[in-house]
């Protein structure tokens, strides 16, 4: 969804009167809020039919000229059929996934589905007819998320910020490398270190914490923020190390310095757009990327990043 920003604030920069809505899960609702491009959020709040013929009938009564199905799923995709606009425009067969294209009544072009995600919803931007579009996000955390942020991590200090999650477990790094990584950068950079993720990720950051010193802990921020929160803490890091994951993509998208952990997923379809240089993938193995959701009999990929390569990439970074 972040990534998807760049059509929307194309879209609005070519013809300013447009109105934009946009379906999006609670979860991811606050990314939007307030963004100068969004017209109207419309929230999805489950995947039932009855959410689902809800937001539908929300959408249709206010008569869309265009549907535009960037998620490629099959909710997706009905959601943009149960809208009522005319024109419903979606990826080409080979870049769709579960039927999603049976809704579509106009298809991109095919082209490389290995492309950045960024360059392939800006396709859409050119389809209707915009000539070079730019990729801009225009993501700014709410003044009160900021406030609390300065307060977390004051000004005269330079700070790492570190996700420690990923969405799916094939993404994610463990606790020890996460932990000679924060030593490094402590010792090493005189970086001052904070963790953040999900509530999820508690006990990755306990195990963390566990394997460090009591003396200058890093700050853990784990759980403890809301999305809100996190994205304006982004704002203030110094450099971000983060797995493939949607606060990585953010980070990106708010200009910072991003130095990202690949094994199974493509670094140069997702991972941040215009810092690629900063990705550490294990690239020498046969099997990547696999795009695996778990990890797998020979799980090599995530566990085989060694801190010393990210501390390196972080150097290169804040060069």
């Amino acid at each position: 969804m972040v990534n998807a920003l760049v059509l929307a604030n194309a879209l609005k920069r070519a013809w300013p009167d447009c109105f934009i809505g946009w379906a999006v899960h609670p979860k991811s609702r606050p990314v939007l809020e307030g963004h100068p491009a969004i017209g109207e959020i419309h929230t999805l709040e489950s995947s039932s039919p009855a959410s689902i013929a809800r937001t539908a009938e929300e959408i249709r009564s206010r008569g869309y000229s265009i549907a535009i199905d960037l998620q490629r799923l099959f909710k997706s995709g009905l959601l943009a059929f149960l809208s009522g606009a005319p024109r419903r425009l979606g990826f080409d067969f080979n870049r769709s996934r579960e039927l999603c294209w049976v809704f579509t009544n106009e298809k991109l072009p095919p082209h490389d589905p290995q492309r950045h995600v960024v360059d392939q919803y800006l396709e859409f931007a050119r389809y209707l007819g915009i000539d070079n579009p730019i990729a801009e996000w225009r993501l700014e955390p709410p003044a009160a998320a900021r406030e609390r942020a300065e307060r977390l991590l004051p000004q005269g200090r330079r700070w790492a910020v570190l996700h420690v999650g990923a969405g799916k477990p094939a993404n994610r790094w463990h606790a020890a490398g996460w932990a000679r990584l924060a030593r490094g950068l402590a010792t090493q950079m005189g970086l001052s270190v904070v963790l953040i993720g999900g509530p999820a990720e508690a006990p990755v950051a306990r195990d963390i914490l566990a394997l460090l010193p009591p003396i200058a802990p890093p700050l853990d921020l784990v759980g403890k923020t809301s999305l809100e929160e996190m994205m304006a803490v982004l704002e203030r890091a110094a450099v971000v190390v983060s797995c493939d994951s949607g606060p990585m993509h953010v980070a990106a998208a708010l200009r910072r310095p991003v130095v990202a952990l690949f094994g199974p997923a493509n670094h140069l379809r997702t991972g941040p757009y215009g810092q690629l240089d900063g990705v550490v993938a294990r690239q020498d193995l046969w099997c990547s990327p696999c795009f695996r959701k778990k990890p797998c009999s020979h799980y090599e990929c995530m566990p085989g990043i060694h801190a010393q390569q990210v501390l390196e990439r972080v150097e290169g970074a804040l060069r």
